[in-house]
This record gives structure tokens, C-alpha cells and sequence, in this order.
């Protein structure tokens, strides 16, 4: 998995340092399952570290084009597949 944002975002935004920033800093754009409804969190780990956002997100999709659709137009921060 990859966090991606447009540079337009970034620009206005700021460059998330950590992943915990996206819990009040930062908007996302979320996957979320139809079966369901509810959103998918993000997860992110490095070595030892894990965190999970759960937050809702500001724009979401249930296919792939709509993260990157929603990541291109501004909307915040995806995390997709490389």
C-alpha cells in the first residue's frame, strides 16, 4: 500500500510527518464496502509500529478509480495499491 496526495493538496495542506496526522489534520478520501456501507480504515506500519485511522473520511468510493479520482481532484489523502 502507498499514501498518495495531489500536490495541489500538499501545497495547501502540508506534508503529513506521521501517519497520526491524518487524524485531525488532514483530509482523506477512503474506500468503503458496499456489502456494508461503513468505511475502511487506513493502516500504516513500519518495523514495530502500526496505526490504524478509523476517522471518516471526507470523500469516499467503493472501486479504486474513485480513490484516485477523489486523490487527483484535492479532495485528501489516499492509500492505495502500488
Amino acid at each position: 500500500m502507498i499514501a498518495c496526495a495531489a500536490p495541489g493538496y500538499l501545497a495547501r495542506r502540508g506534508i503529513p510527518a506521521h501517519p497520526q496526522e491524518l487524524e485531525t489534520a488532514h483530509e482523506m478520501v477512503g474506500y468503503f464496502s458496499p456489502a456494508d456501507g461503513r468505511p475502511r480504515s487506513l493502516l500504516f506500519t513500519r518495523g514495530d509500529e502500526r496505526v490504524e485511522i478509523k476517522r471518516a473520511p471526507a470523500a469516499r468510493g467503493q472501486r479504486g478509480q474513485h480513490l484516485s479520482a477523489g486523490g487527483a481532484a484535492g479532495f485528501g489523502v489516499i492509500q492505495t495499491w502500488r
